[in-house]
């Protein structure tokens, strides 16, 4: 089942084992993994050697591996979750191809490879949200509004300070307005409309608290709270109101994604810049590929060219390029890092991943 797996990660420094090939070679490294290497019938006269990974630690360790020797890939990139203690962890076969093993062998016959491992972090990010007693009470008082929406046919009083200080957009609307004067919202549902009112007044938005679930109590997520949550980050992202935005892309990142939803939620994070919940389904399907081609989303996601490239360069590209020192700085930081960052500095939260890197750079 896998329904609600957090697969948020932090991306570690790669460590890499050096491992000469000869028979029976085994090598462990220094952070609970075992790795064995037999040498094996190959195809024809060509040998070939088997590898097994074996965690030797007490917990679960997510990690990327990469086999290779020096500049040649012999398995490109593994994703798994290993359990602990386990005998029955995943195990391949592989061959050196003639150009590696004449290019690399020294003069003492000796053929060494290398084992990238990157390990895998949780990692999680929630905008920090806070009340305000002032505004609540504006919010639960009607006596000094002055300014109305008509939303599906409900009149929804407005302080024109409140919107002018939390959403310019709708300010704009009504600016110039009497208060008797109601303003339509076409294409907005009065449900959502008011989870956006309570959001310009620092109220808790609790028809989103109650789709997100602790980590000791996972629930199920239907199709249509799904949608509620997708509509109120657009109207917030139509809206100007980022911090109801980045509230629900996170609901959406680590309390809805699933191997169902992982391929629609990375259309939907991709058409609307939001790079948290985009890394996260990345992440999913990196590590629940098989799960997620069997869903319905993953016939829409593979109309788009683009983002199947971008989506393959993620799963295969980055530790060929970390490997080789090519990606530095903020570009190798996960998002989470990023936000956490800017957060720190009061910068600006929404936006893409490339923007969230832009504004890292210009940290002192």
């Amino acid at each position: 089942n896998n329904k609600r797996m957090s697969v948020s990660r932090i991306k570690e420094p790669i460590e890499t084992l050096q491992v000469v090939l000869e028979d029976g070679a085994f090598v462990e490294s220094l952070n609970g993994w075992r790795v064995d290497i037999y040498e094996t019938d190959g195809d024809g006269s060509d040998v070939a050697w088997w590898i097994g990974f074996i965690n030797t630690s007490d917990n679960d360790i997510h990690a990327r591996i990469a086999l290779r020797c020096h500049d040649v890939f012999l398995i490109d990139i593994l994703r798994n979750i290993y359990e602990p203690r386990s005998d029955s962890n995943e195990d391949y076969t592989f061959q050196i191809p003639e150009e590696a093993d004449k290019k690399y062998r020294d003069s003492d016959g000796q053929l060494t490879i290398q084992i990238d491992i990157q390990y895998l972090q949780e990692a999680s990010w929630k905008p920090t949200v806070h009340s305000h007693p002032v505004l609540t009470h504006l919010y639960n008082s009607s006596d000094t509004t002055d300014a109305t929406f008509l939303v599906e046919g409900e009149k929804f009083k407005v302080h024109k300070c409140v919107l002018e200080a939390t959403c310019p957009t709708l300010f704009d609307l009504v600016k110039n307005q009497p208060a008797e004067v109601a303003t339509p919202l076409p294409g907005v549902e009065k449900e959502i409309f008011n989870v956006l009112l309570k959001s310009m007044y620092c109220v808790d938005t609790h028809e989103l608290q109650k789709v997100s679930a602790s980590d000791s109590e996972l629930v199920e997520i239907n199709e249509a709270e799904m949608e509620t949550v997708k509509s109120i980050l657009s109207h917030a992202n139509k809206f100007g109101l980022v911090k109801l935005k980045l509230l629900a892309e996170s609901i959406l990142a680590y309390d809805i994604i699933d191997s169902e939803s992982a391929a629609e939620l990375l259309l939907f994070a991709d058409s609307h810049s939001c790079a948290l919940l985009k890394e996260e389904a990345m992440n999913y399907i990196d590590f629940q590929a098989q799960a997620v081609i069997k869903s319905s989303g993953w016939s829409k996601l593979n109309q788009s060219s683009s983002l199947l490239t971008e989506l393959f360069e993620f799963m295969h590209g980055y530790c060929k390029e970390q490997c080789n020192k090519v990606n530095e700085g903020y570009e190798g930081w996960s998002v989470v890092t990023l936000l956490k960052k800017l957060e720190e500095y009061n910068l600006e939260l929404d936006g893409s991943r490339e923007q969230l890197i832009s504004r890292c750079k210009e940290v002192p």
